[in-house]
């Protein structure tokens, strides 16, 4: 038996972070993206999943327009005994400060709120709004 993983190729992929720089979405569209992403996450986190490594590198803006997250490499399985998983990883500058610390209590969701609150602060910081 072979163990193989299999991935969707997301066409016309684009970091969220380099997607917005070259469409300058108004706010308002920027929002709707970042609801999709946070829609995604709590998708994972109903299934006992927490991502713990949201940042704009994972995720992705397919040709359509859809944010995609991807890389789920480091995520954790809540429930499950904290000493058979990987350490809780994070990218500096996104990561949770509990992330930071092996002595902390085990990861959940709060982790990734944290991430997507940091996200979303540097995405909107410079994105226009008009009335429409």
């Amino acid at each position: 038996a072979m163990a193989f993983i299999a991935m969707e190729l997301v066409a016309g992929a684009e970091r969220l972070d380099a997607w917005a720089r070259r469409t300058k979405p108004e706010l308002a569209h920027l929002a709707r993206m970042l609801a999709a992403v946070c829609d995604s996450i709590a998708h994972a986190h109903a299934r006992g999943v927490i991502h713990g490594d949201i940042k704009p590198g994972n995720i992705l803006v397919d040709a359509d327009g859809t944010p995609r997250v991807i890389d789920f490499g480091v995520s954790r399985a809540l429930g499950i005994d904290e000493s058979l998983q990987e350490s809780p990883g994070g990218t500096p500058g996104y990561a949770a400060p509990e992330q930071e610390h092996a002595t902390a209590a085990p990861l959940d969701g709060r982790a990734d709120v944290y991430a997507l609150g940091i996200l979303t602060r540097e995405l909107t910081k410079n994105a226009s709004c008009t009335d429409a």
